[in-house]
């Protein structure tokens, strides 16, 4: 089995919908890790969440075993170890693309949660972004919601 090659990129929105000719539609759009702040009304919040994991050129044909995990700001599993495969193998000389939509996730706090994705069962990449209120934000950076 092959092991994905290295992540350079996470983007955090609503909803990822595939589409013909190779092509992805990105929804809700919050931003690309570390930097993506997810804000909602309240907390604990379920929203919808989608990854979408952009990795290097592939370089051995196969499908990877891929599993990933979301963890809150206090390192609890806000979500367990999920097991997936990509729907079909990566391309050789292709960037590898790991998309995932989660339906009513519960983010349970404010602060910084961590995307982790194994590949092979080893720790492969770690990814950042922040879920934060209103009222979070504005304790951190005053004035920016006027």
């Amino acid at each position: 089995m092959p092991r994905l090659p290295a992540a350079r990129v996470c983007l955090v929105a609503e909803q990822i919908r595939p589409e013909p000719a190779n092509k992805s539609t990105i929804l809700g759009f919050f931003g690309i890790s570390p930097d993506a702040v997810v804000l909602v009304p309240t907390l604990p919040a379920p929203i919808q969440l989608a990854l979408l994991i952009l990795c290097d050129a592939v370089t051995v044909g196969g499908n990877p075993q891929l599993e990933l995990e979301l963890l809150g700001p206090s390192q609890q599993n806000v979500t367990p170890r999920l097991n997936f495969n990509p729907p079909t193998d990566p391309e050789v000389g292709r960037g590898a693309i790991v998309a995932l939509n989660f339906q009513g996730i519960v983010l349970p706090e404010a602060g910084r949660y961590s995307v982790v994705l194994y590949s092979m069962g080893e720790i492969h990449s770690t990814h950042h972004f922040e879920c934060l209120t209103p009222a979070d934000l504005e304790n951190r950076r005053p004035g920016i919601l006027q």
